[in-house]
């Protein structure tokens, strides 16, 4: 049986599936030029920033995380080719422990 997370065939539905939610209409757009980065998030701002209009994808990591590394590039990406439709929130698990916990 094949793992899952490594399915060529269901990465491809995810990808169809994230393009169709995206390409929808249904998510507001947010202004290309208000992008500058991901946001970062923090126990205190969390509810706060994804309570905002539009999707956010947070990424939960930490710095001795080397998957976490690897793909925050990947993400960044990600939401800089849809910087007007999804915003990026970063949040360190390490620094902030109570709204991880909570998800």
């Amino acid at each position: 049986m094949r793992n899952p997370v490594d399915d060529p065939e269901l990465a491809a539905i995810r990808a169809r599936k994230l393009e169709q939610l995206l390409t929808a209409g249904s998510a507001p757009k947010i202004p290309v030029s208000s992008w500058a980065g991901p946001i970062t998030l923090t126990d205190a701002t969390f509810d706060q920033e994804v309570r905002k209009p539009g999707p956010i994808l947070v990424d939960f990591w930490a710095e001795w995380c080397s998957p976490c590394h690897r793909v925050a590039p990947v993400l960044e990406e990600v939401a800089r080719a849809r910087g007007d439709r999804l915003r990026l929130g970063k949040l360190n698990i390490d620094e902030n422990p109570r709204t991880p916990a909570r998800f």
